[in-house]
């Protein structure tokens, strides 16, 4: 219970002090996974999955340092949110790096924002596994 607080109050404490934030670890399994579980999965599933991009079986190995079939970036490059196709697609700035297509996730977006500041503090992190 402790954490999960902790996390849905991540994004304010990065505004005010970004180095106390940057400390606190994001999760991929306990705040970023959820987040592509209730936004995204439904519209990235095998077979019909939207710009070419399946979030399952795996969505971790789907997503970090996989390339992304609508701009040269990579999907999630480890350390560079905005050097990550994903996030920049998250945060509408998809166009500007090449990238095409609405914000997501469409028709239901776009996240809010502290969903937005988990998943670039997640890449500014080092995108890892945990």
């Amino acid at each position: 219970l402790v954490v999960r607080r902790l996390n849905r109050l991540l994004p304010a404490i990065s505004l005010l002090c970004p180095i106390a934030a940057a400390a606190e670890p994001v999760s991929f399994a306990a705040d970023v996974q959820p987040i592509l579980t209730r936004h995204c999965v439904m519209c990235h599933l095998p077979g019909a999955a939207q710009g070419d991009h399946s979030l399952y079986p795996d969505a971790w190995a789907s997503m970090v340092n996989a390339p992304s079939v609508q701009s040269s970036l990579m999907l999630v490059e480890p350390g560079e949110p905005d050097k990550s196709y994903s996030y920049l697609k998250l945060n509408g700035d998809h166009l500007a790096a090449g990238g095409s297509g609405e914000i997501m996730p469409f028709p239901n977006g776009p996240l809010t924002a502290e969903e937005i500041t988990v998943f670039r503090l997640w890449i500014e992190q080092g995108a890892e596994r945990n």
